[in-house]
């Protein structure tokens, strides 16, 4: 954990503010901003550990944010530890995670393509629907096959 003496963990704003070629905990340099979701956003970064360029999730300054993300960090460290293979597989890796100026980060690999971008375009430009149900099905026989992975019915 790295903080600030001076901080409360209860800033003005909940955005960390992202600074292109800054230093974020003394590890990952800030080279691309690439999006953001509900409760992140995504920026490319340089580990000048590793001299891998990586993804870098940072999670709003919110309590329950912040409690769903553990919730995905230990599940990509289960997916991980239990899969001898995550390229085959095409799972996501997990590099690092750490808590940081009030904000939770997790550090991936860094993945090229957007598949939602794609989606949308395909959509908008007339193209054929990429998600079809074959498609959906084989992806998640993929996952469904990771050796002692758990399933959990959300119904």
């Amino acid at each position: 954990v790295v903080f600030d003496r001076e901080k409360t963990g209860f800033e003005e704003t909940k955005d960390f503010p992202i600074v292109i070629n800054s230093i974020i905990a003394g590890r990952y340099q800030v080279v691309e901003y690439l999006g953001s979701a509900a409760f992140s956003k995504a920026i490319q970064c340089y580990d000048i550990h590793t001299e891998q360029m990586v993804c870098m999730k940072i999670i709003e300054n919110n309590k329950d944010y912040f409690d769903q993300s553990i919730d995905e960090i230990k599940l990509l460290r289960f997916i991980a530890a239990n899969c001898e293979d995550l390229d085959t597989k095409n799972l996501l890796k997990v590099i690092d995670h750490f808590y940081h100026k009030e904000h939770l980060f997790i550090v991936t690999e860094l993945l090229r393509d957007n598949l939602y971008e794609f989606s949308k375009y395909n959509r908008e430009s007339g193209g054929e629907p990429y998600f079809t149900l074959p498609r959906l099905q084989r992806v998640s026989t993929q996952i469904l096959s990771v050796p002692h992975m758990l399933v959990y019915d959300t119904h």
